[in-house]
């Protein structure tokens, strides 16, 4: 799930995902090793697909106790960096422009526009560049030209990175006294009193706000639709 990547004049800086946490480690060669004597080296933090974020410790029933997923990394650092001694290790986070251009004009073919666009997008510009604000002064200089960030992209995170994330431990603890009653979505009453969709808009305007109303209204809809032989496509 890791693999350390080595920064040297034979290893170039290496492509950072987008929105992908990193961590910027600073070594020391003290002994031989099968790695490159580089100083500095790259480990990319696995995503929240393959890893959770928030590793699980043992706890009192009572509690929940979490490590961050870099934390557990950065207590196994000496094992992945044998023979060389780990000055430092710091965070750091690109998100790249997310921006899907569709070319202007017709095109034969809008789906497959798109998933180029998608690809595309991986390797878009970077837009902002987060970091440890202790991460040493020339580092983010450093990882800012190599991964072709503006000076005004940079922006330093104290602590914690990917907000996002936290999201996981809503799903990770079992504590429902802490968690939001769950509101099902109202019927629409219009749509209820009638037959079918159509007569219900015959009678006149009808709001629907979602999440608060049902969607099931806007599937009724389509299913309906296409349903009726003069809305179907061939026609």
């Amino acid at each position: 799930m890791v693999t350390p990547l080595a920064v040297d004049p034979g290893h170039p800086f290496p492509h950072l995902a987008n929105r992908a946490l990193c961590l910027a480690v600073s070594l020391r060669p003290v002994a031989e090793s099968p790695l490159p004597r580089a100083t500095l080296s790259l480990l990319h933090v696995p995503p929240t697909q393959v890893a959770p974020r928030f590793v699980a410790l043992p706890a009192p029933a009572d509690q929940s106790q979490f490590m961050l997923l870099e934390d557990v990394l950065r207590l196994h650092l000496p094992r992945l960096y044998e023979g060389y001694e780990i000055l430092s290790s710091h965070g750091i986070r690109v998100t790249r422009d997310a921006e899907v251009e569709i070319p202007r004009g017709r095109t034969e073919d809008l789906m497959v526009a798109i998933e180029a666009g998608l690809r595309e997008r991986k390797m878009g510009d970077a837009v902002r560049l987060q970091y440890d604000p202790n991460l040493p002064l020339h580092r983010p200089g450093h990882a800012r030209e190599r991964a072709r960030a503006g000076p005004t992209d940079l922006s330093e995170e104290q602590g914690f990175a990917a907000f996002a994330d936290l999201a996981q431990l809503y799903a990770a603890v079992d504590r429902p006294r802490l968690k939001e009653r769950q509101l099902p979505p109202h019927p629409v009453a219009a749509f209820e009193r009638a037959p079918d969709v159509w007569s219900a808009i015959r009678q006149g305007d009808i709001l629907v706000h979602h999440p608060y109303h049902t969607f099931d209204v806007v599937t009724r809809l389509v299913q309906e639709a296409a349903a009726i032989p003069r809305c179907s496509p061939s026609r």
